[in-house]
């Protein structure tokens, strides 16, 4: 349904789920913090909502939004961090807690951003797109410290994953 997502409980009977205001608008990402305490949810007019992620879901606060679709979401390893990867090339960082912005990357020959993942144990957060190239940002200073070419062919990067042993890198 536009402009809601569903949520389902595990613990509760209830078929239907339950809505969950998205601003009204079409649900693109959506990311639980690390301790399952609040659900970010991003979508295509750059609202950035976020929820109490146990019933009923209550709206906690909103952030600033963006002039852009919000396309991915990605907190780090202590829920203290959030970034997101936006429609218009850009990947956003924020400090979860305040929800102040902390740095806005633009990435070179990526025009849309489909995807951000932090590598675990680390400050720096990977991020990929509409180019053949994987991005590696240091989220302290918001430097793109690596610009990595995929070896295929593929015009876009869509998904990301880190291996548990942080020896690679799976793009799709």
């Amino acid at each position: 349904q536009h402009g809601f997502c569903h949520a389902i409980s595990l613990g509760i009977p209830s078929p239907e789920g339950q809505l969950v205001e998205t601003d009204r608008q079409s649900l693109w990402c959506m990311k639980a913090t690390p301790d399952g305490k609040w659900m970010a949810v991003g979508g295509s007019k750059g609202s950035l909502v976020i929820h109490n992620a146990s019933f009923p879901f209550d709206i906690a606060r909103r952030f600033e939004p963006l002039q852009t679709e919000i396309n991915a979401l990605a907190f780090d390893e202590t829920g203290s961090t959030l970034a997101a990867g936006c429609d218009d090339g850009r990947v956003m960082v924020w400090d979860f807690e305040t929800g102040k912005r902390l740095h806005e990357i633009e990435l070179e020959s990526a025009p849309i951003v489909y995807d951000v993942r932090w590598i675990p144990g680390t400050s720096r957060l990977l991020a990929s797109g509409k180019a053949a190239d994987v991005y590696c940002i240091e989220s302290k200073t918001g430097e793109v410290i690596r610009q990595i070419p995929t070896p295929h062919e593929a015009s876009a990067v869509e998904f990301l994953s880190v291996l548990p042993d942080l020896s690679s890198v799976i793009t799709g």
